[in-house]
C-alpha cells in the first residue's frame, strides 16, 4: 500500500526532513555548547532527542516508505519527534518567560533530575547529557580556557542568556 501523497518529491523532502534536523542538532551540539559554552540543560535535551526522531523517521521514510510497515515505523517516529520537540519547547518557552519576569518557579514541574527516552538513560551519550538547571542558557565558560576573538565576542553578546537574535531580547 503506498500513500496517495507519497509521489516523486517524498524522497527528496524528506531527505530535506532528516538533513534539516541534523543540521540543526550539530548547531546545537557544535556551535553552541561546544564554541560558546551554552551548555543545554534537560528540555533543551528532550529537543535534541526530539531531533534525532524526527531525522530518524525521516530517514526510515525515505528508505522504507514504501512497505506498509516501514511507513507506519517511519511516521510514528516522525510524529514522535515532532509531538515531543513542540511540547519541549513550549515548556522551554514557558520557563525562561517566568525566569524573565518574576522569577517564580512554583508550580513549573519538569526540571532536573535525570533525562530518560523510552525508560533509556542516555545522559551516557555526551550530546544527551544535560549540564545546566532549568533555562540556564548563558555561556559558562571555563577557566582554565583562553577564547579567541570571534567566541570572546559572542558570549559577551550572549551574556545575558540566548536569543536567536540577540536585538530580540526586549521581546519576550
Amino acid at each position: 500500500m503506498i500513500l496517495k501523497f507519497q509521489n516523486r518529491y517524498s524522497k527528496k523532502f524528506l531527505a530535506f526532513c532528516a538533513i534539516w534536523a541534523l543540521f540543526w542538532l550539530a548547531f546545537s551540539y557544535f556551535f553552541l555548547q561546544k564554541f560558546l559554552f551554552i551548555y543545554p540543560e534537560s528540555f533543551s535535551i528532550h529537543v535534541r532527542f526530539a531531533l534525532c526522531a524526527i531525522a530518524l523517521g525521516a530517514a526510515i521514510l525515505a528508505v522504507c516508505g514504501k512497505d506498509v510497515y516501514g511507513a507506519i515505523c517511519g511516521y510514528a517516529v516522525w510524529f514522535y519527534g515532532a509531538a515531543l520537540g513542540f511540547v519541549s519547547s513550549l515548556n522551554l518557552a514557558k520557563i525562561h518567560t517566568v525566569l524573565r519576569g518574576s522569577g517564580d518557579m512554583s508550580g513549573m514541574s519538569g526540571c532536573g533530575g535525570a533525562v530518560r527516552f523510552l525508560n533509556f538513560d542516555l545522559s551516557a551519550v555526551p550530546i544527551f547529557k544535560p549540564f545546566n538547571s532549568c533555562a540556564f542558557d548563558v555561556p559558562a565558560v571555563p577557566t582554565d580556557t583562553t577564547l579567541d576573538e570571534l567566541q570572546a565576542k559572542l558570549t559577551a553578546l550572549y551574556s545575558g542568556g540566548w536569543y536567536l537574535f540577540p536585538a530580540s531580547k526586549s521581546v519576550d
